[in-house]
């Protein structure tokens, strides 16, 4: 990618030509969930950016993230691997991944750290409350919402991370499921 294509991506993102590629997803993220969303200030902007120019300018954002994380993959296949010779970043995460047998709250914590996701812009790009999240890692199930909500943010969640999202939920409400039935039981 030439030099001039490259800083017109950068640019569009609103970021230095030096940022990192967690800068370039967290700017994506932002400037995506802006122009989706129903904020107060776009709604001062309606005028200016009716809905078919959000929309190009969406696209845009789209191109340049899709083309920098391209650009990343390459820089990071010419590097040196991290973990030894024989194995990637990429294939040692999937040797990670294929040794959980279940999925639990700090398990999901710990795959979302790796893969250097922060919970603010996993709230943005999901659309489920940080605080939730947090709770879904901590597994603090006295404080989680009705069990449909609770399973669709589950989803969302594992889905972001490019988990197996039915196996994720079927693990993590099983675990849901034997906290309300051991606290039912406690009441009685």
């Amino acid at each position: 990618m030439s030099t001039e294509v490259r800083k017109k991506y950068f640019d569009l993102l609103e970021l230095p030509p030096d940022a990192s590629f967690a800068e370039v997803r967290k700017k994506y993220l932002y400037l995506s969930a802006f122009y989706t969303g129903d904020t107060m200030e776009l709604a001062a902007l309606n005028g200016d950016a009716p809905y078919h120019r959000r929309q190009a300018i969406l696209a845009e954002l789209q191109e340049a993230y899709n083309k920098l994380k391209d650009m990343q993959v390459e820089e990071e296949q010419t590097q040196q691997p991290l973990k030894s010779p024989d194995m990637s970043a990429h294939d040692a995460m999937k040797e990670y991944l294929n040794g959980i047998t279940a999925f639990s709250g700090p398990i999901l914590k710990e795959i979302r750290e790796r893969r250097g996701i922060d919970l603010s812009s996993m709230s943005l790009a999901t659309k489920v409350q940080k605080r939730y999240l947090e709770e879904i890692e901590a597994e603090q199930f006295t404080w989680m919402p009705a069990e449909v909500y609770l399973r669709g943010y589950v989803i969302e969640y594992a889905r972001h991370l490019s988990l197996d999202h039915q196996k994720v939920a079927e693990d993590y409400m099983k675990r849901y499921r034997r906290f309300r039935s051991s606290s039912e039981e406690k009441k009685k």
